[in-house]
C-alpha cells in the first residue's frame, strides 16, 4: 500500500508543480517556449530580450493593462526555468488616488482566483497584498500586489503598482556558488 501511495505521489507532484502559470505560461517552462508564447500573444516585435530575461511593454494580463512585464529565468547548464514574473504600472504623484483605486481593483480580481490572501502595509504606508501558495515552498506565497513610491530610470518620482508571481525556485538559490 505504501508503495502505491509513493508511486501515485511521484506521478501527481510534477503535475502540481507545473500547474501554476502566468498568462497560460507554466512556471518551470524553458526560455524558448516562454518567448514563443509571448510572441504568439503580443507579437514578435513586442517581446524584448533583456539580459537573459524577457520584457513586454503595454500588455494586458486578463482585462488589466500594465506598462511593462518582465519574465525571469533560472539557468543550470543549458537548461532554463521560468521562475518569476512582474508586471508594473506607474502613476504620476498627482494620481495617488487612481493608483490606490487600481491596486484595490487588481486585488479584487486576484482574490477571486486565489484562496489564500493576506494584507500588509509597506514602508511607504501603502496597503499591499500577498496571495496564493508557492507550489515548491509552503512557507512562501505565490505572489504580491504592491504599491510604492519610487524613482524611474528617467529620474522622475512616481507611484508604482506591481503584480508579481514567484519566485518559484527550480534550482537551489545557492547552486551557482
Amino acid at each position: 500500500m505504501k508503495r502505491k501511495a509513493f508511486i501515485l505521489s511521484m506521478l501527481l507532484v510534477p503535475l502540481f508543480l507545473y500547474s501554476q502559470s502566468v498568462l497560460g505560461i507554466k512556471f518551470g517552462s524553458n526560455y524558448n517556449s516562454v518567448k514563443q508564447a509571448l510572441e504568439d500573444r503580443y507579437g514578435k516585435y513586442s517581446v524584448h530580450e533583456d539580459n537573459g530575461n524577457l520584457r513586454v511593454y503595454d500588455l494586458a494580463v486578463g482585462d488589466y493593462k500594465f506598462d511593462s512585464g518582465k519574465f525571469e529565468f533560472q539557468r543550470n547548464g543549458g537548461n532554463t526555468y521560468f521562475y518569476f514574473a512582474i508586471f508594473s504600472e506607474h502613476y504620476s504623484l498627482s494620481n495617488k488616488k487612481e493608483a490606490i483605486r487600481n491596486r484595490d481593483f487588481l486585488f479584487s480580481l486576484i482574490s477571486d482566483k486565489y484562496e489564500y490572501t493576506e494584507s500588509f502595509v509597506n514602508d511607504d504606508g501603502f496597503k499591499c497584498y500577498k496571495f496564493g501558495k508557492n507550489p515548491l515552498d509552503n512557507s512562501r506565497v505565490l505572489g504580491l500586489i504592491t504599491l510604492a513610491k519610487g524613482v524611474g530610470n528617467d529620474g522622475i518620482s512616481r507611484y508604482y503598482l506591481e503584480l508579481s508571481y514567484g519566485p518559484i525556485y527550480y534550482i537551489s538559490k545557492s547552486s551557482d556558488f
